[in-house]
């Protein structure tokens, strides 16, 4: 029981320091992700005098949750039937956003002198906007179902997959000096493969499962067996070496195809709340402000590099892809931002010593400011 104690403690403290900091939020009429992410800066270990946070391996891991719950109700609001009209947006704009913001991060990481594979990673952390920050903010704003917002979250997913497979050729960059095209191969072919099976399985089974459990009139026995198998997806598609996020918003859009989606939703939503809050508080908790200072200036650039680059690739993407001009503003303010996927590979680039902390600090400040 003792062991539990500290981390009840710190549950507590995020818990409590994020509400108020939401609260503060609401009365500013400001959107409550960023009360969240201060309230990790606030809480944090790099924040004098001390941390108020024991052990924040567990925190994060419940933000992993957080994750999870965020994009599940995701895919409950962005079903198939959205993703398909996404379709042609998705794949244009995101392959397009992604190229060249990966040829930018390389230019500017060459730029302020860093090394060959330094400035490639750059590129690959700043490419791929947040999913799961975005979906968060469009909640709150009670947005999430315009037409815009579909537009986003396809172009959002279609960079995480673009990520994932960029991860797989920047490892063996790393190792090798050079692509392993059997890597990215094998990462392809796994994606390629767990999108069909999850997709073509997961029609013919969740839909129905969803109908028939909730004609039980039971809501413990029509939550339970769904986050399992959202949990069960997304760890399949985690030892695939792909997203947690991706198997989570599929398992959402598939559960959206039943009749009792609504019903389904009300019941995730206190999941989403808590978990999605501790996630973005998370974020808060990596932010440091001596390495702030520090590098201030390679901050600066990178953070306007995404919000400029991002801003004008996006809208350029969409306006060629058949959406009006005010549409077409809107997605691609929407996606001028990044944040977990470029604290993931900015992480790897430190764990296959390919990077050194400087990059690491950089990509993950720059990843904070754009939330912000």
């Amino acid at each position: 029981m003792t062991g539990t104690i500290p981390f009840i403690q710190d549950l507590a403290v995020v818990l409590l320091v994020g509400g108020l900091a939401a609260l503060v939020c609401h009365w500013l009429d400001q959107p409550k992700v960023v009360g969240y992410i201060v309230a990790g800066l606030v809480i944090g270990p790099n924040t004098p005098p001390f941390s108020l946070v024991v052990d924040e391996g567990t925190i994060h891991t419940l933000g992993d949750l957080g994750v999870v719950f965020l994009m599940f109700s995701l895919g409950l609001e962005f079903n198939l039937r959205r993703m398909r009209k996404a379709g042609a947006t998705a794949v244009v704009t995101g392959t397009m956003d992604v190229v060249i913001m990966v040829c930018l991060g390389y230019l500017l990481g060459r730029q302020l002198g860093w090394t060959p594979v330094e400035s490639l990673f750059l590129g690959a952390i700043i490419c791929d906007s947040s999913t799961t920050v975005l979906i968060k903010t469009l909640q709150d704003l009670g947005r999430a179902r315009e037409r815009f917002a579909g537009s986003i979250v396809g172009i959002t997913v279609f960079e995480d997959m673009l990520a994932v497979i960029l991860m797989a050729g920047l490892t063996g960059i790393a190792v090798t000096g050079q692509p392993d095209r059997g890597a990215i191969g094998k990462t392809l072919a796994f994606l390629t493969l767990f999108l069909l099976v999850v997709v073509v399985a997961g029609l013919l089974t969740v839909p129905r499962l969803v109908s028939y459990l909730s004609r039980l009139n039971n809501e413990e026995l029509l939550l339970l067996p769904v986050v399992g198998i959202c949990f069960g997806v997304s760890v399949v598609a985690a030892r695939l070496e792909l997203s947690m996020a991706l198997g989570a918003v599929l398992v959402g859009a598939l559960a959206s195809e039943s009749r009792a989606v609504q019903r389904l939703a009300g019941l995730f939503d206190p999941l989403r709340h808590i978990f999605g809050a501790v996630f973005l508080v998370t974020v808060g908790l990596m932010l440091n402000p001596a390495m702030l200072l520090r590098y201030w200036l390679p901050i600066v650039l990178v953070t306007a590099l995404v919000i400029v680059g991002k801003f004008v690739n996006n809208t350029v993407g969409t306006l060629l892809t058949g959406h009006d001009l005010t549409s077409a503003v809107q997605i691609g303010a929407g996606i001028a931002q990044t944040a977990e996927f470029a604290i993931i590979i900015a992480t790897l680039g430190i764990s296959l010593g390919a990077t050194g902390e400087h990059v690491y600090q950089v990509g993950v400040m720059a990843a904070v400011l754009t939330t912000l």
